[in-house]
C-alpha cells in the first residue's frame, strides 16, 4: 500500500466539508502544507505523524467555514442532509397514507356524484392529506435535527458511541470495494421507513388494525383489533423503540460498515424488542374483546377457541420474530468482522 494515499484520503475527507467555492483552493493550500511538514523522503510512520498533528480533517475543514455558530458541526453535516431529506420524504409520504387510509375508511356514506358533493369529498379528503403530509415533514426535521446534534456532540460519529475517542490516521481506511461489513444506503433507509411508519401506525391511528366489512356501498370498521387504552400504556415504550431503530439507522449511515459498536448496538436493540414483543403477546388485555367475539361469530367457533387461536397466532409470530431478531444480531458481529480496510479517494 502506498501510504502517500493517506494524504490524498486526508484532503479528500476535507474536501467533502467544505463549500465548493472554496474548496480547490482550500486543498491546494494544505496539500502544500503537509508536503513542507514531511521530510524528503517520508516513511509511512512520518505521514501518519503529520496527519494525526493536524488533527480530524472534518474538523479541520470547519475552521475554513465563516459561520462557525453552528447545530450540526461539518464532522456530520453531509449526512444530515442525506437523512434529512431520506426522512422527511418519508415521514410526509407515510403520513399522508396514513390520512388517507383513515378518512377513505371512516365510513360517511356514499359519495352522490349527481351532486357537488364528490367536489367536497376530493377538497376534503386533498386538505387532510396535504396537512399530514406537512405534519409527517416537520416530525422528522426535528426528529433528525435532534437526533444529528445528540451525535454531535457525544462523539458517536466517530464510531465510538461511548464518548469521543482521539482521531488517529487509521480512521481515513475505507472499506474496500468487495468488503461484505458495507453497510448499503437500502438498509439504513428501510430502518428509517419501519421507525417512521409503525410508531405512527400504532400510535396515531390503531384502528386501522381491525375487521372491515362493506356495508351500504361504504367499507365500516367492524371492530379494531387491539384495545386502545391498553395500547397507550405502552405508547412511552413504542416511541422510545422507535426513537433507537431510528438512531440505529442513522449511526449506520454514518459509520458505512458495520463494526463492533454497531454490532453491539444493533444485538441489544434486539434483544429488547423481542423481550417487548413476548411482553405483548402475553398481554390479552391488549386484544380488543369485541374482535375475538366477531372472529368467532364469523368462523363459527366459540369464544373461547377464538382466543386459544389468537393466542397460538401471537406465540408463532413471536417465536418466529425472536429468531429474525437473533440472526440478525449474528450477522452483525460477523459482518464487523469481515471488514477489509484500505485506502482509495472517495471523490475521483
Amino acid at each position: 500500500m502506498n501510504d502517500m494515499e493517506l494524504v490524498e484520503r486526508y484532503l479528500d475527507v476535507m474536501a467533502e466539508h467544505l463549500p465548493e467555492k472554496i474548496r480547490d483552493d482550500v486543498i491546494d493550500e494544505m496539500r502544500g502544507n503537509i508536503m513542507d511538514m514531511l521530510p524528503d523522503q517520508p516513511t509511512g510512520q512520518d505521514i501518519r505523524t503529520v496527519l494525526e498533528k493536524l488533527g480530524d480533517p472534518a474538523s479541520l475543514a470547519g475552521s475554513y467555514r465563516r459561520d462557525k455558530n453552528y447545530l450540526i458541526g461539518p464532522a456530520v453535516y453531509d449526512s444530515y442532509v442525506s437523512v434529512l431529506k431520506t426522512a422527511v420524504v418519508i415521514a410526509a409520504v407515510v403520513y399522508a397514507f396514513i390520512a388517507l387510509m383513515s378518512f377513505l375508511l371512516k365510513g360517511d356514506g356514499p359519495i352522490d356524484f349527481a351532486t357537488g358533493s364528490i367536489v367536497n369529498f376530493l377538497a376534503d379528503l386533498a386538505g387532510e392529506v396535504i396537512i399530514a403530509a406537512f405534519e409527517g415533514a416537520v416530525f422528522a426535521c426535528v426528529w433528525v435535527t435532534v437526533t444529528f446534534a445528540i451525535i454531535e456532540r457525544t462523539g458517536i460519529s466517530t464510531g465510538n458511541p461511548l464518548g469521543r475517542k482521539k482521531w488517529t490516521a487509521d480512521d481515513l481506511l475505507l472499506p474496500s470495494a468487495g468488503d461484505k461489513s458495507r453497510i448499503s444506503r437500502t438498509e439504513t433507509t428501510i430502518g428509517i421507513f419501519f421507525s417512521v411508519f409503525f410508531t405512527a401506525l400504532l400510535l396515531a391511528k390503531p384502528d386501522l388494525f381491525g375487521w372491515y366489512e362493506r356495508v351500504d356501498g361504504v367499507i365500516v370498521l367492524k371492530e379494531p383489533v387491539l384495545n386502545k387504552d391498553q395500547l397507550y400504556r405502552y405508547a412511552f415504550v413504542i416511541a422510545a423503540f422507535a426513537a433507537v431503530q431510528f438512531a440505529l439507522a442513522v449511526y449506520k449511515f454514518i459509520i458505512r460498515h458495520w463494526n463492533i459498536p454497531a454490532a453491539v448496538f444493533n444485538a441489544v436493540y434486539n434483544a429488547a424488542l423481542a423481550v417487548f414483543v413476548f411482553i405483548l403477546s402475553r398481554d390479552m388485555k391488549l386484544i380488543n374483546p369485541g374482535f375475538i367475539s366477531l372472529v368467532a361469530q364469523k368462523t363459527g367457533w366459540s369464544d373461547a377457541k377464538a382466543l386459544t387461536n389468537y393466542q397460538n397466532f401471537a406465540a408463532g409470530f413471536t417465536v418466529i420474530f425472536i429468531i429474525f431478531c437473533a440472526v440478525d444480531s449474528v450477522f452483525g458481529f460477523v459482518l464487523s468482522r469481515r471488514q477489509k480496510p484500505t485506502v482509495k479517494s472517495i471523490l475521483t
